[in-house]
C-alpha cells in the first residue's frame, strides 16, 4: 500500500509539472479538430450525397500529440541535465525505478487525454454533420497508432537521456535513434532498386519491415519517401505495425530504465557519461551523411561514372569532416578537445571503406543470383518510363550482365 501511495504521489507530481505543456497541447489539438470539422461542414453542407471519412481524415490534430510527447519528455526529465537537480532527485527516499515509472505514467496519462479526448470530440462533431459518415471501424486503429507512436517517441527519448547529459545531445541523438536506422535501411534498399531495377525487395512485408515502424512510416509518408508508405496505411494500420511499435516502445522503456538506474549524478551537464561514448557519438553523427554519399559513390564506381563527378564528391566529403569537429566543439565547448578528437577520423575512414566493400558485395551478390528454372515461382515485369530512361533495360541486356 505504501509503495502504491508513493507511486501515485510521484505520478501526480509528474503530471503537475507537465500541466503547462499538457494544457497548451490539448487546446491546440482540440482547436485543430474543431477547425477541421468546420472545414468539412462547409465542404459537405451544400451536397446531397452522403460522404464517408476515415478517423484520421477528420482528426489530423491528434498527430500533434507526437511532437508534444517529445517536448514533454525532455521537460519532465530535464533534471538529468542539471547537476543540482539530479542530486536532488537521486537523494529522494524512493527507488530510482519508482521515479522512472511514475514519471512515465504521467506522460502516458497526458497522451491518453490528448488522443482519446480529441477522438471523442471528433466523433461528436461528425455526428452533427448530416452529410458525413465517420467510419467507426477506423477509430480504434487510428487511436492506437497515434498512442503507440507517442509511446515510441517517449521511450526512445528516455533511452537517449539516460546516456547523455545536455539538451543538445538529448535532442540530436533522440532523433538519430528514432529515425536514422530505419531511414538508412530504406535508403539503401531504394538505392539498390534504382541501380538494379530487377532487384525485387521482399523485405517490406515482414514483421520487422520498415513499414512496421509506425513512427518512421509516418515521416516517410509525409515526405513521400517511397511508394511503400502511405498516410492511410500508417494511420489505419493492421495488427503487425501496432504490435511491432508497441513492443519496440516497451523494449526502449526497459533499456532506458536500466540506464536510468545505473546513471551517475555526475553525468548531468556532460554530453556523454564517458569519453569513449563521446567518441562514439561524434563518429556516429559524422557517419550519417557519409553513409548516404559513400553508398552512392560505390555504385557510381561500379557503373564507371565516378570519374566524371570526382570533383563533386571531393566538395561533399571534405565539409562533412567539419561536422565531426563542430559536434565536438558544440557538445564539449573546449577547443583543446579538438586535438583529442583527431584520431577518431581514422575510424571514420575505416567505416567508409567498410561501406564501400559492403555495398560492392551486395551489388555483386544481386548480380550473381541466377536462379534455376525450377526455382522461379513468378516473374515481375519492370517497365521504365521510356527507352531513354536510365533504368530501362531489355532481357538481352540483363542476360548479358
Amino acid at each position: 500500500m505504501k509503495t502504491n501511495a508513493k507511486k501515485c504521489g510521484l505520478l501526480r507530481e509528474g503530471f503537475r509539472q507537465c500541466q503547462m505543456i499538457g494544457i497548451c497541447a490539448l487546446v491546440l489539438i482540440l482547436l485543430l479538430v474543431i477547425l477541421q470539422a468546420i472545414s468539412g461542414y462547409i465542404d459537405y453542407s451544400n451536397e446531397n450525397s452522403l460522404y464517408t471519412a476515415q478517423a484520421y481524415q477528420m482528426n489530423l490534430g491528434a498527430l500533434l500529440a507526437i511532437p508534444m510527447t517529445f517536448f514533454m519528455t525532455l521537460w519532465l526529465f530535464r533534471f538529468l541535465n542539471n547537476r543540482a537537480a539530479s542530486d536532488f532527485y537521486h537523494a529522494l527516499p524512493h527507488k530510482r525505478l519508482f521515479l522512472y515509472e511514475s514519471f512515465i505514467g504521467a506522460i502516458i496519462l497526458w497522451i491518453l487525454i490528448w488522443v482519446v479526448g480529441s477522438m471523442l470530440v471528433t466523433t461528436l462533431l461528425c455526428c452533427m454533420q448530416p452529410n458525413l459518415q465517420l467510419l467507426y471501424n477506423t477509430i480504434l486503429p487510428y487511436t492506437l497508432s497515434v498512442i503507440f507512436m507517442c509511446l515510441l517517441t517517449a521511450s526512445g527519448t528516455l533511452l537517449v537521456m539516460g546516456i547523455t547529459g545536455t539538451g543538445f545531445t538529448n535532442v540530436v541523438l533522440s532523433l538519430v535513434l528514432l529515425f536514422i536506422p530505419r531511414f538508412c535501411v530504406a535508403y539503401f534498399q531504394m538505392l539498390l532498386q534504382n541501380y538494379l531495377p530487377f532487384f525485387l525487395n521482399r523485405s517490406n512485408t515482414g514483421f520487422f519491415s520498415n513499414s512496421s515502424n509506425l513512427l518512421f512510416s509516418l515521416l516517410a509518408s509525409i515526405f513521400d519517401f517511397s511508394n511503400n508508405f502511405t498516410l492511410s496505411s500508417v494511420l489505419t494500420p493492421t495488427w503487425k505495425p501496432l504490435v511491432y511499435t508497441l513492443l519496440l516502445s516497451l523494449c526502449y522503456f526497459g533499456i532506458g530504465g536500466f540506464f536510468f538506474q545505473r546513471r551517475r549524478s555526475e553525468a548531468a551537464g556532460q554530453s556523454a557519461p564517458s569519453k569513449y561514448l563521446q567518441h562514439c557519438y561524434r563518429i556516429l553523427i559524422t557517419m550519417i551523411p557519409y553513409l548516404f554519399f559513400t553508398s552512392v559513390l560505390t555504385l557510381e564506381i561500379k557503373l564507371g561514372n565516378a570519374v566524371d563527378d570526382a570533383f563533386l564528391y571531393v566538395i561533399i566529403y571534405v565539409p562533412i569532416v567539419l561536422l565531426y569537429f563542430v559536434y565536438e566543439l558544440i557538445t564539449t565547448r573546449k577547443w583543446k578537445n579538438l586535438l583529442t578528437a583527431v584520431p577518431g577520423l581514422g575510424i571514420v575512414v575505416l567505416l567508409n571503406v567498410g561501406i564501400l566493400f559492403g555495398v560492392n558485395l551486395a551489388y555483386n551478390q544481386i548480380l550473381s543470383n541466377r536462379p534455376d528454372a525450377y526455382e522461379i515461382e513468378s516473374i515481375s515485369i519492370y517497365q521504365g518510363n521510356d527507352y531513354d530512361s536510365d533504368f530501362y533495360f531489355t532481357f538481352s541486356a540483363y542476360a548479358g550482365m
